[in-house]
């Protein structure tokens, strides 16, 4: 049976002068290759293809926009904490100033936490060299009860944090961790004082509002945790300030 696609001067090429046959086995040398790209081209085209059709969903994912802003605002917040560490380091050394601003985190992240608890937005924590963290509510309070217990929540989960240094500290005998655990209890303890905007004064505010003030003994009840931690934070500020002069 003939090949259609069969070379018609196949059975005679060996009949043709040496140049004619010179020159018909580069034409078909040429015409291989052609082949050959093509083929190359095609296959590399359906892998692509293929590819996309597996990883659309992947990379829709990425590309939505919602996404890309929690990227720049993570960015934001994680920028400004490595620059605040960068600050604080030209006056106390990059162990400490971490120790300290990596502190001020965790004070931030109890407010983050309560307000989170309460269904409400809020910014990312967004650091200032030499003077702290704060963060941006999105929305109010629903009551002065919730104002209260966001404002209590940073001192509160920055003592935890304080704590913790001071645990490593007597675990280690390291002065590094006692001095963190001093300015720590510090932090906290400075956030308490009852004046606006600090979070004491937030306390204060929600406590003794005329609008819609709460009930006696829940403000009674606030007031005392207020009052109790300040107290800790003050004997124990004390404690890992010794601590650390003995040490170091």
């Amino acid at each position: 049976m003939n090949d259609p696609a069969r070379d018609p001067l196949s059975d005679i090429a060996h009949l043709l002068p040496p140049e004619m046959q010179a020159q018909r086995r580069a034409e078909q040398q040429r015409q291989r290759q052609q082949n050959n790209s093509r083929s190359g081209a095609v296959g590399a085209g359906a892998v692509l293809v293929a590819l996309f059709l597996k990883f659309k969903t992947v990379l829709l994912f990425l590309l939505n926009f919602k996404w890309i802003a929690l990227g720049a605002k993570f960015l934001l917040s994680f920028g400004t904490l490595v620059l605040s560490i960068w600050a604080w380091s030209q006056l106390f050394g990059l162990w400490f100033a971490t120790g300290f601003v990596l502190l001020i985190l965790v004070h931030e992240m109890g407010h983050v936490i309560a307000i989170r608890a309460y269904g409400l937005k809020a910014s990312v924590p967004i650091f200032v060299p030499f003077l702290g963290a704060f963060i941006a509510m999105k929305e109010m309070p629903p009551n002065n009860k919730a104002a209260a217990i966001i404002a209590l929540a940073g001192p509160a989960l920055g003592t935890v944090g304080a704590l913790a240094c001071y645990a490593i500290g007597k675990s280690s005998g390291a002065p590094i961790w006692y001095a963190l655990a001093s300015t720590g209890f510090f932090i906290n303890l400075f956030n308490l004082i009852p004046i606006y905007p600090l979070d004491g004064g937030r306390v204060a505010k929600a406590l003794f509002s005329r609008e819609a003030p709460m009930a006696r003994p829940l403000t009674l009840a606030i007031g005392a945790q207020a009052v109790g931690l300040a107290a800790f934070l003050f004997v124990m500020w004390h404690v890992a300030g010794t601590a650390a002069h003995y040490t170091s």
